[in-house]
């Protein structure tokens, strides 16, 4: 069992965004240096009384949708809850992500997600992909692989672009060798 890391009082977020810069694990991985949370570690800061504390301190959220929005980042936005966080992103842009169906699951957002939004939205989402590398993210080619070498994502991808050969081809692209920082990827065991 995870120990939980409480953050009460109302400035609740300026204490967990300083306990997330204290806990970030720093790793030098294929020529760069990586700064990221262990998945252990965000179970212990995305907990449910820090969601519930966090979102009921935020003034820029009205009362009645509170109760929505920290059932919301329970059930698929704790990940997002922990970047906007970092980034100090207010609990009022978090909503607006997830009211546009942005989840966990989608982690890295593609850099045109919110193109449509007005420019307060489309510049907290800008400030939220510079931050998305501080929690393990989804391998999937189109996000992961365009979005790891520019935030300093602790994987090595030899691609194309330095003239290394790829495995061949899968049903959903080009397979490539990689090296991962266990720490930083949830990879599932794999039994026969």
């Amino acid at each position: 069992m995870t120990t939980q890391v409480y953050v009460p009082g109302p400035r609740a977020a300026t204490s967990l965004h300083t306990y997330i810069n204290d806990v970030l694990t720093t790793r030098y991985f294929d020529n760069k240096i990586s700064r990221y949370l262990r998945p252990s570690d965000i179970d212990k800061l995305a907990n449910d009384l820090n969601v519930r504390n966090i979102v009921e301190s935020d003034r820029t959220i009205p009362r009645v949708k509170k109760n929505l929005l920290i059932n919301v980042i329970k059930r698929k936005g704790r990940r997002m809850f922990i970047i906007c966080v970092a980034a100090k992103i207010t609990m009022h842009y978090l909503s607006i992500f997830l009211l546009h169906r942005a989840t966990d699951a989608e982690i890295p957002f593609a850099h045109d997600k919110f193109i449509d939004q007005p420019q307060d939205v489309r510049d907290n989402a800008s400030l939220f992909n510079e931050f998305q590398h501080l929690v393990p993210q989804a391998l999937t080619g189109g996000g992961f692989a365009a979005h790891y070498s520019s935030a300093g994502v602790p994987i090595e991808l030899p691609g194309s672009s330095q003239g290394v050969e790829s495995l061949g081809s899968g049903v959903s692209g080009t397979v490539y060798k990689a090296r991962l920082d266990t720490d930083y990827c949830k990879i599932p065991e794999i039994t026969a």
